[in-house]
């Protein structure tokens, strides 16, 4: 594997786990809330919820997702690999919107823009072959 390789492979890491973390900590916060909803139960009751564990796992995907993207911006140009992030969106927009636990809604205009996100990507990505530079 190539160290250019190796670097686009850190960067899908990051960008999977930070999609990972956004999802589960949403679906932690609204189980956590539906726990709550009827008064404040405590600290002990929301300490001891399984809502918190995803919660915990999400930070933990945040946290390792933090290594994989120090690790690809130590390789790639920032102005390549940042634009990339975008990608979560796309990850988490489709994932939340068919995990029924979100209550998340498809509509066309979000699917539109989730669309001119991941051309623009394909942009920048494509920028980098043209303009000849290679980065390793």
């Amino acid at each position: 594997m190539t160290p250019r390789s190796k670097s686009f492979l850190y960067m899908g890491a990051s960008i999977l786990l930070s999609s990972v973390a956004q999802l589960s900590m949403k679906a932690g916060m609204l189980l956590l809330a539906a726990h709550t909803a009827a008064g404040w139960p405590g600290w002990m009751a929301i300490l001891d919820n399984p809502a918190l564990l995803w919660v915990g796992f999400g930070l933990a995907c945040y946290g390792t997702s933090l290594l994989f993207w120090m690790s690809a911006i130590a390789r790639l140009e920032l102005s390549l690999a940042y634009p990339m992030l975008s990608l979560s969106y796309v990850l988490v927009y489709l994932v939340a919107v068919n995990w029924p636990l979100l209550h998340e809604h498809a509509s066309w205009i979000r699917t539109a823009g989730i669309v001119v996100v991941v051309i623009g990507v394909i942009l920048i990505a494509g920028s980098d072959k043209t303009n000849g530079k290679q980065t390793s």
